[in-house]
């Protein structure tokens, strides 16, 4: 079936644009060590409150990645990956959720679906021991794009927090998710990612991870109360807040940092809340300090950006005076590669891509999932001529990413470019003879002509 609409995109090409969001976080030679507080100066931080909320700012010492922080591990043959105090990571078994496995008729705003689970290596169904029951619950499916679940198996006793995971096209090297999660199975590690594409191709799933032996430390609830981990990090408290922090905007430059927390808004939970607001330093300290439960289970991992980090109580602990914290010494990184994704058809040209079942909200959604789908970048230029309301929620069934540009074109009428040589999508046309030699004088760095 051909209904590229004219339009081609190579599944296989490498994307230039990508490259640098791949290596930075799956090739060795990006790695760095792990920052100390001795590395890394504390910085001087303002908090400025005001009606709307809390301005957390300072000026940036270094300009610093989470990244290429993390070592890396490599999965063998048989999908397995062995830490140096040999502990084994193996991913055991994935699905994937299609929009389409809703059934029709179904009445739950949260639909639910048994996930068909296969052995990663060799594509064959995967049956688990009777006792597990990870792999025989029902998932959530998903509304508008396809839906990976990875299971990770943990052997071995070192301490481990999981983190969410990173899809990357093995081909053309783009990141494939945009939203995942994960949730502790015991020690094993059970996630799910959103995948923007339909088609076959080989991936690397990348699961963070911190490990390494704890340790624990008490931290006061109240402004100004700090914690330390050795040389390793410190936590301070900036502010405590009543209720639930309602959104955060994260921000800064390339000198400054800056994040911003709305005040509460909804007063109506049955529950007490409180919001901490927190510093941690350095900054990959926010995704390797968890805090406790009274009985000492992880209850989940600081969030931040920065060293601005958040943390929302409720219930008995939202009227807590102090909180127990677990830092773990390392950040890792699982690598595995899997040869094929179940469920999805191989296709020579993106754009004639079969898409069963999609839903598109709004406008702006519409040339997303075209991008997404042609693994393209989109370039914003120009507002166009603005899509009615009406035709949104819009559902859409047995299409291609090429049929969809090319009914955004009827109902828009505006044109879309796609360039094969940088795989961007765009409105805006391309340059002309004229405008490419200009271009090529200007990269020569030449200015003036001489005899």
């Amino acid at each position: 079936m051909e209904s590229g609409g004219g339009w081609e995109s190579d599944p296989a090409a490498i994307r230039p644009w990508a490259v640098e969001e791949y290596e930075r976080t799956l090739s060795p030679s990006t790695r760095r060590a792990l920052p100390t507080l001795a590395d890394l100066p504390l910085p001087s931080v303002t908090v400025v409150d005001s009606e709307k909320g809390i301005e957390i700012s300072g000026a940036k010492t270094v300009e610093l990645r989470n990244e290429p922080c993390h070592e890396l591990f490599f999965a063998d043959e048989n999908g397995t990956v062995t830490l140096p105090d040999g502990t084994r990571l193996t991913l055991e078994a994935i699905a994937l959720l299609l929009p389409s496995d809703v059934r029709e008729g179904e009445k739950r705003t949260y639909p639910e679906g048994q996930p068909r689970w296969v052995d990663p290596v060799s594509g064959q169904p995967y049956v688990g021991e009777p006792r597990a029951t990870w792999w025989q619950k029902e998932r959530s499916l998903p509304r508008d794009q396809p839906r990976l679940q990875i299971h990770v198996k943990k052997e071995g006793e070192v301490p481990l927090c999981w983190h969410a995971p990173r899809i990357f096209d093995a081909h053309t090297r783009v990141s494939l998710n945009s939203v995942s999660s994960y949730s502790e199975a015991g020690p094993d590690g059970d996630f799910w990612a959103g995948l923007h594409i339909w088609h076959q191709t080989s991936v690397e799933i990348s699961v963070p991870f911190a490990y390494g032996p704890v340790e624990e430390r008490v931290l006061e609830m109240r402004q100004g109360a700090t914690v330390e981990f050795g040389p390793a990090a410190r936590v301070e408290v900036l502010r405590l807040v009543p209720g639930r922090i309602s959104s955060s905007e994260w921000g800064g430059g390339s000198d400054r940092f800056r994040s911003f927390f709305h005040r509460p808004t909804d007063e109506t939970s049955a529950n007490p809340e409180r919001s901490a607001i927190l510093f941690a330093w350095p900054p990959p300290a926010a995704v390797m300090i968890e805090t406790l439960t009274p009985d000492g289970k992880g209850d989940g991992l600081l969030h931040g950006n920065d060293g601005a980090a958040i943390l929302t109580q409720s219930g008995e602990k939202a009227t807590a005076t102090e909180v127990r914290l677990r830092h773990y010494p390392r950040l890792g990184r699982a690598v595995f590669r899997v040869p094929k994704l179940p469920r999805l058809p191989e296709v020579e040209n993106l754009f004639a891509t079969a898409i069963p079942k999609l839903r598109i909200d709004h406008e702006n959604e519409w040339l997303a999932h075209v991008a997404d789908a042609v693994e393209a970048r989109q370039i914003h230029s120009g507002a166009g001529t603005p899509l009615p309301d009406s035709l949104f929620p819009m559902e859409v069934e047995d299409t291609t990413p090429g049929k969809l540009l090319a009914e955004y074109e009827r109902q828009s009428g505006k044109p879309v470019y796609f360039d094969d040589d940088t795989f961007e999508l765009t409105r805006q046309p391309p340059p002309g003879l004229i405008e490419k030699i200009r271009e090529w004088w200007r990269s020569t760095g030449i200015t003036v002509l001489r005899p």
